[in-house]
């Protein structure tokens, strides 16, 4: 395995061992690692690789042994912000909120070379939008929330004030729950946004950062530009930016070629060609999208199976109803029985 594909498929175990830290998980981390198949001896070194996902998992089936189904935010904000990774340094060194919210865009591929950060700039405000790459992790309603929630809370950490943003959009599979989410992350909640953010008024922007050292700041950030150097972002396959394009229009209608190649620039015959390349096909991403926002959404007791087939593209529930059980060999409203 190349350097570069050893980076894209693993990330730090920063997250991992601040979520085995918290107390009230304790008593359900063993099982949980059993579940995901990942040993103790992963945590053992700081910062140690992880399987790229592994939070995203450990999260779901934590919820799932905890019965709880906003684990996610609520852990992200209840670590420690304050670990060894060389973005949290940074973070934490920043002279301002403005100059934090930049470094983590610019330094995030540095631990992960498929995170996609960046900011948009309006009138008022600014957002740090989180793009999470990969379809597990886009579906996933534990990891999104999880993540903003961590990032939240290392800057709430670093201006001392829990005030400082003024709403979250979610651009995951979540369609209920926004009221409790609001109470979690302490400002308003936006759910099936079109992109997952934090938004800061411009207000706070200028709020500085506790004990801040300029000096070292220096010395990070140089460092941090030559391990970029070396890495750098991990390109997102056509796979994935058909993927993308899929869960953005599922509730439209269903899935299809000519306006998805149209939607990526390019011909249906080179995007057919091109995902070939890939060993894969667009039919072939179209029902592996389908089928994973179905389990999704079919975890969502407030959702009716009509609304399900809905969501997922599908004319009615019938169809749907086809799809699912050619795809699993279940019909939608056994496969939900199972999941209560």
């Amino acid at each position: 395995m190349t350097t570069s594909s050893l980076l894209a498929d693993h990330v730090p175990n920063h997250w991992v061992r601040s979520m085995a830290a918290l107390p009230h998980l304790a008593d359900h981390m063993d099982s949980a690692f059993a579940a995901i198949k990942l040993s103790r001896s992963a945590l053992d070194e700081i910062g140690g690789p992880v399987p790229r996902g592994t939070e995203a998992a450990l999260l779901t089936r934590l919820a799932e042994d905890l019965g709880s189904p906003y684990l996610g935010a609520e852990t992200g904000l209840a670590i420690d912000p304050r670990n060894s990774a060389l973005l949290t340094y940074i973070l934490f060194n920043s002279n301002h909120l403005q100059e934090a919210l930049h470094h983590v865009c610019h330094f995030a591929p540095v631990a992960r070379p498929q995170s996609r950060i960046k900011l948009k700039e309006s009138a008022d405000h600014i957002d740090l939008i989180v793009d999470a790459t990969g379809l597990d992790l886009r579906v996933g309603i534990h990891w999104v929330e999880f993540s903003l929630a961590a990032m939240l809370g290392a800057f709430q950490t670093a201006i001392n004030s829990t005030s400082i943003a003024s709403q979250v959009g979610l651009a995951n599979s979540r369609r209920s729950g926004r009221e409790t989410l609001s109470g979690i992350y302490g400002c308003s909640v936006v759910l099936n946004a079109s992109e997952n953010f934090l938004r800061f008024p411009k207000s706070v922007l200028n709020l500085p950062v506790r004990h801040a050292d300029p000096g070292l700041l220096g010395h990070l950030t140089s460092y941090g530009e030559v391990l970029l150097k070396r890495s750098g972002p991990v390109p997102i396959s056509l796979s994935e930016q058909v993927e993308r394009h899929l869960l953005h229009g599922m509730a439209i209608g269903r899935p299809n070629l000519s306006a998805t190649a149209k939607g990526l620039g390019m011909s249906e015959r080179t995007l057919s060609r091109r995902l070939k390349d890939e060993g894969t096909s667009f039919r072939s991403l179209a029902q592996i999208v389908q089928l994973k926002l179905a389990k999704a959404f079919m975890g969502d007791p407030h959702l009716s199976l009509a609304e399900v087939a809905h969501l997922c593209g599908f004319a009615d529930q019938s169809s749907f109803t086809q799809a699912y059980r050619k795809w699993t060999g279940q019909t939608p409203s056994v496969a939900r029985s199972s999941l209560k």
